[in-house]
């Protein structure tokens, strides 16, 4: 399966979410962050790429908010969105499955 760094909602694609009051209680509130943190987390200690369906159930979170969420991660660089849909293992739906960026180490020193 192949991943890209970008979501694939038919439905809104340029939509911003920063508009949204939700986005500026938890902007300003700081939960965000913590959030968006703890996700990555319970999928890089899941192991295996993940449906935005598994990631809610896996996090406690609702699923409106898992959406944002992974929408931030896949921005930031942090996580691959597959380009087709497969069978969810939660719903049985089609759905694209969500995966872990490949962190490239970053070069500290300079070879002389």
């Amino acid at each position: 399966m192949q991943y890209e760094g970008r979501t694939h909602s038919p439905k809104h694609p340029n939509k911003e979410i920063k508009n949204t009051y939700a986005y500026f209680r938890q902007l300003t509130e700081g939960t965000q962050g913590r959030n968006c943190d703890k996700l990555y987390e319970v999928i890089k200690k899941f192991g295996q790429p993940v449906t935005r369906k598994m990631a809610s159930k896996l996090t406690g979170f609702e699923i409106n908010c898992i959406t944002q969420y992974i929408k931030i991660l896949i921005l930031e660089g942090k996580l691959l969105e597959s380009k087709e849909k497969m069978k969810c293992k939660v719903t049985k739906n089609l759905a694209h499955y969500l995966k872990l960026a490949e962190v490239k180490p970053i070069q500290t020193e300079l070879a002389i």
